[in-house]
């Protein structure tokens, strides 16, 4: 199966949800519910924010592992690979998940938290500006958003790539990205920021700075595409050999 079918992908898409109904349902009572209890304890309607922001985060990794359930757990994965559906198709039904459904689903399910406590709150408030806060801070930042999508394209990644210890590759990401995080720090001091010329002093490199702007803003906004890329790869090369 080679085409690409918006219908099958919404058929798919309804399937699982479908089949995953308790998953979900048990996820937007937490959702709903967490925060719920912030509100009863602490009775300060920004501590409940902070709870549903929380939640939004969460979403980057919990889209990636909702996607991959059914490829993963050893009673499904022979039916899901069955399931009339192309790895294109498939990859669109992931990258949607964590694009667009979860953190839609966050965001509603944190309104309404926020408006379902506001019997508990206590001092001067206004509801509006609070939910008004919440959308432009956070939902409608761009580069959260962007960076959300880094962390959960990198989440599915792993989730592919990993054949039965999620914990331990998850783990080993980690380390991953701390080194290469320190690594890049020393190429990057000992290249740009350090002159051995100067008697071995710091020296700024003077540089068009709207450009850099431009181009890490580019390269930022791209590296969630390189790693869904990724994924595909990694999902047409290895779907059938778990």
């Amino acid at each position: 199966m080679r085409s690409f079918s918006l219908g099958r992908l919404a058929q798919y898409a309804r399937y699982y949800y479908v089949s995953n109904s308790r998953f979900i349902i048990s996820v937007l009572l937490q959702m709903v519910g967490i925060p719920l209890l912030f509100s009863v304890l602490t009775h300060d309607c920004y501590s409940v924010r902070d709870v549903v922001v929380a939640f939004y985060v969460f979403t980057a990794f919990g889209s990636a592992l909702f996607s991959t359930t059914a490829i993963r757990k050893r009673g499904r994965k022979t039916m899901e690979v069955t399931i009339p559906v192309s790895n294109e198709e498939r990859i669109a039904f992931m990258v949607l998940n964590s694009a667009l459904f979860f953190p839609l689903m966050s965001m509603v399910t944190g309104i309404l938290a926020l408006v379902l406590g506001t019997p508990f709150y206590s001092g001067n408030y206004s509801l509006m500006q609070i939910i008004s806060s919440l959308l432009s801070d956070y939902y409608f930042d761009y580069p959260l958003y962007l960076a959300l999508m880094l962390i959960s394209s990198c989440c599915l990644l792993i989730n592919l790539l990993a054949r039965r210890r999620l914990f331990v590759a998850y783990l080993l990401a980690f380390i991953g990205f701390i080194v290469f995080c320190v690594m890049l720090g020393n190429i990057l001091e000992n290249t740009l920021f350090y002159d051995s010329e100067f008697n071995k002093q710091y020296f700024f490199l003077y540089v068009d700075s709207d450009k850099i702007k431009f181009w890490a803003k580019v390269i930022y906004s791209l590296m969630p595409v390189f790693f869904y890329a990724l994924c595909y790869l990694v999902l047409r090369k290895r779907q059938m050999k778990w």
